[in-house]
């Protein structure tokens, strides 16, 4: 099985459609934790579900123990994978609007 890591616009709007594509917009700004959700609201890929960095990308914070964005609790992340409605058939597009280390993170987790 051969997988793409990358889509074009093009590409992803022919496929739009089809069954079993899930689009998540992991949009962030480390410097304002509301940025993403606030842009998702504003606008975002057809179809697209929203994945937060600090509520669905990252665990729980424990002072002194882990950093500002510790990886997420594997049933954590399990729930989330669940209410994207991602499982083994899906094609899944990750994107974010900036250098792309949020959607990177994603994919890293979801690999």
């Amino acid at each position: 099985m051969s997988i793409a890591q990358l889509i074009s616009p093009e590409r992803l709007a022919m496929r739009q459609k089809t069954p079993g594509l899930v689009i998540l917009d992991c949009r962030f700004a480390l410097e304002d934790a509301d940025y993403g959700q606030r842009n998702y609201a504003q606008g975002h890929i057809e179809g697209a579900s929203f994945a937060d960095l600090k509520r669905d990308l990252s665990g729980p914070v424990i002072k002194g123990k882990t950093g500002r964005h510790p990886l997420p609790e594997p049933a954590a992340l399990l729930e989330s994978i669940q209410a994207w409605g991602i499982n083994a058939d899906s094609d899944v597009v990750l994107y974010d609007d900036g250098p792309g280390m949020f959607a990177a993170r994603a994919w890293w987790l979801l690999a």
